[in-house]
């Protein structure tokens, strides 16, 4: 099919539609004219008529009657219908069931005019053209009230005191409805009236559509043919011919279009030439620019080689100690965290050797600095050597660092074996080590005699983490050092409870013993609705006398040494936090979310269980209880699947610290958690003045994660007015309210409560403002 047949057929059927339309429309004007007529109609015939008054007061149903039948002369309106006041039925024309006139009229008042549809069924049903038409058997009721300004519930009344009453209606009076007059209107009757002028009006636009889809198919047959030939001179001129023959003269459109191409054929003839002669220059262009490129690329991969060669040496300066070229610290933690995943996930033992040289201090004295760091130098390859020859070297897959052996600083090593099959085989290595030191070294033609100690700590006998391995090998190095007849020393369970069993341990394992913990809570306030949002929880107990602070008070951060003691303590606040909140919601129209701080040392194997556990004995629902986690949380990359169990079970999650540890921004976007606490270390930046960048960064980074955000410290009013400008929402501290019992807590509950407070920090930021303008 053509393009031109296409063009035909879319005019036709644009003219049909057209059609359809104007006809719809049409139909639709003449039949509201029509209702409208006959609604005038009616109100003529029953607006101000006292006979009609006078036969509905003495109910002459056969005389009523006769007046319904010339109110039904019109051919729209098939029946007309007589009620009292009270909605009684009175007559009726022609013979038949009348309507019911409650639901005709409804809701609407008692004088009031309705003009409502029944469809066949008796539903309600539109007016409208449209809905008529739809509907099959539709009629419409016009229900009109008859209006009197007499008491026609009056005895002994005349005819003739219904025509003075119409004839005074136009003086001051109450209208009182006494009966009603009910009108239906056949829709499709309605539409027949006005059906043959609804056809002309279609059928004169159809022809004169005609006449006009005539002319121009001769305009269009006619512009068609210069089209052919003109394209027949177009592909003469495309392939170049010789002998091209061009149309002279002509009129009108015709003599523009034959001047046009002429014109076109001796611009193509100009554009041959310099096409040509533009080619040429090109390709003089392309091979200077070739040229060009080849000696850019030259210079761009020496350039490439500079920044590579510079990269290395940058890296080595950051990662590796200058004097005896072994990974620094730095390095060997980035490292031993990874060691430490590859071997939780391939479930091998990890071993970790503490080297120290115990009389380096003597040597480096006695002999000088030069020879002390030539003694380095040596210890390090005889440390690469004895590692060399045993084959559990650590290493990391797609790695290029190997932190075998690494200097930790002054005379401290560190030696790391993994793919052990058993921990017994670390204590063959570090006594080989020892062994090998002990070996009388040359040092700037010195002999000197090193004397080594060696503590071991073993994953994941003795942690599970970077921190805690190197803790457990200085725990078991400290011994070595004691006992100079074995300098080869294993960190134990013994060793590592004798170590970290502390003062503060054994105090805050007291109070747990003799139950004398106790919560205090800082509110978060909406600084919008001044309301309180979150309690944040925190576990105390009475100070030591020996150590007694200014409040008496010790107030727990979760680092106990002891790990179960932390568990422990963080169970306690579980349970003990869950059941206080839960009472205060039951008394409060608004209730606060439970918000419990944690480290990652208080997320043992079973906290999943122990949260049920406290909300279902509560009672506190899931959705009210909020864990804001330490940025170590995200930093060890290990709690992944606990974060995401927590989330599945509609436990809120904030993360506090963040940007002041190890935890990276694509953690905190991976872990998905939706809200940021500025914690408390950074209040004293909250200003301009005292701000480096970490506030205002840290707000917008979580703005543009489209995260919450928490001020924690917030103590003074120059804090608030810092934040509140920034979009800082939601704050606690000490301006508010901090350290309070659950009873004070329940006092600032109400809805509202800070918001007077919020007002004055309004008015004295707009006070401050206007002394500022006046002073400049």
């Amino acid at each position: 099919m053509t393009t031109t047949t296409r063009t035909r057929l879319a005019a036709m059927a644009v003219v049909l539609v057209s059609s359809l339309v104007l006809g719809a429309a049409c139909a639709r004007v003449f039949y509201q004219q029509e209702l409208q007529d006959i609604t005038a109609r009616a109100h003529t015939r029953v607006d101000q008529r006292a006979d009609l008054q006078w036969l509905i007061y003495t109910q002459q149903a056969p005389a009523l009657q006769r007046q319904l039948q010339e109110l039904t002369r019109h051919p729209a309106v098939v029946r007309a219908d007589v009620y009292s006041g009270l909605g009684d039925h009175m007559a009726g024309h022609p013979a038949g069931r009348p309507p019911d006139l409650d639901k005709l009229r409804g809701s609407a008042s008692l004088n009031a005019e309705v003009l409502q549809g029944l469809d066949d069924e008796g539903g309600l049903k539109g007016t409208s053209w449209f809905a008529t038409l739809l509907s099959s058997g539709a009629t419409i009721h016009l229900n009109l009230p008859v209006i009197t300004r007499i008491n026609h519930d009056a005895k002994g009344l005349t005819g003739q005191d219904f025509v003075q009453a119409v004839t005074r209606a136009s003086g001051p009076g109450s209208d009182i409805v006494m009966g009603y007059v009910d009108f239906t209107i056949d829709p499709e009757a309605l539409r027949a009236v006005n059906r043959p002028l609804v056809l002309g009006l279609v059928t004169g636009w159809m022809v004169l559509a005609a006449l006009a889809a005539g002319a121009l198919l001769v305009a269009g047959l006619r512009q068609q043919e210069q089209l052919r030939s003109a394209t027949r001179i177009v592909d003469d001129l495309a392939n170049r011919e010789q002998e091209v023959t061009l149309p002279e003269g002509g009129n009108g459109a015709s003599g523009e279009f034959n001047h046009a191409l002429r014109r076109l054929a001796d611009s193509l003839g100009r554009y041959t030439q310099e096409l040509e002669t533009g080619k040429h220059l090109l390709n003089r262009k392309v091979e200077e620019r070739t040229s060009q490129l080849s000696r850019s690329n030259e210079e761009l991969n020496r350039a490439s080689e500079a920044v590579s060669a510079s990269r290395e040496q940058l890296q080595r300066l950051t990662y590796y100690d200058h004097l005896t070229t072994l990974p620094n610290r730095q390095l060997f933690l980035e490292q031993l965290d990874l060691l430490l995943r590859l071997s939780r996930r391939s479930q091998q033992h990890l071993s970790l050797l503490h080297v120290d040289l115990a009389n380096f201090r003597q040597i480096n004295e006695l002999e000088g600095f030069h020879v002390g760091d030539l003694l380095l130098r040596e210890v390090a390859g005889r440390l690469k050597q004895c590692v060399r020859d045993s084959d559990t070297v650590a290493t990391t897959d797609g790695s290029e660092h190997d932190i075998s052996v690494s200097r930790l600083g002054g005379d401290e090593f560190t030696v790391v074996l993994n793919q052990l099959d058993k921990p017994e085989s670390a204590q063959q290595v570090a006594e080989r080590i020892v062994k090998r030191l002990q070996e009388p070294l040359t040092v700037d033609d010195r002999s000197v005699a090193v004397q080594t100690c060696i503590g071991v700590a073993c994953f994941p006998q003795h942690g599970d983490s970077a921190e805690a391995l190197l803790k457990g090998a200085a725990v078991a190095l400290k011994v070595a050092k004691q006992n100079p007849a074995q300098p080869v020393a294993i960190c134990s369970a013994a060793l590592m409870a004798a170590q970290q069993e502390t003062d503060t341990d054994a105090h805050w394992r007291e109070a747990l013993q003799d139950k004398r913990l106790c919560l205090r809570y800082t509110p978060v306030v909406d600084t919008v609705m001044g309301s309180v949002v979150a309690l944040d929880c925190t576990v105390c107990c009475p100070a030591p006398a020996a150590e007694d602070d200014d409040n008496g008070w010790w107030v727990w951060d979760g680092s106990n040494r002891d790990r179960e003691l932390a568990l422990a303590l963080t169970a306690w606040q579980f349970e003990t936090a869950c059941a206080e909140v839960a009472r205060l919601s039951a008394s409060t129209r608004q209730a606060p979310r439970l918000r419990i701080t944690l480290r990652a040392s208080q997320l043992g194997p079973d906290i999943s269980e122990q949260l049920a556990s406290a909300l279902i004995g509560s009672k506190l629902p899931v959705t009210q209880l909020e864990l804001n986690l330490r940025e170590e949380v995200l930093a060890e990359g290990r709690f992944g699947e606990l974060i995401t169990e927590l989330q599945e079970a509609e436990v809120c999650l904030s993360v506090t610290g963040f940007g002041q540890g190890r935890a990276s921004l694509q953690q905190f976007c991976d872990s998905r958690i939706t809200t940021l606490s500025l914690a408390p270390e950074l209040a004293p930046q909250y200003s301009e003045k005292t701000d480096s960048g970490a506030v205002r960064a840290l707000i917008s980074t979580a703005r543009s994660l489209n995260r919450d955000i928490i001020a924690e410290g917030v103590s003074e009013a120059s804090d608030y007015h810092y934040l509140a400008p920034q979009g800082v929402r939601q704050m606690s501290g000490a301006l508010f309210a901090s350290d309070l019992t659950a009873e004070q807590a329940a006092a600032m509950l109400a809805p509202w409560h800070f918001i007077e407070l919020i007002r004055q920090l309004g008015t004295n930021e707009m006070d401050q403002g206007e002394a500022r303008t006046s002073r400049l």
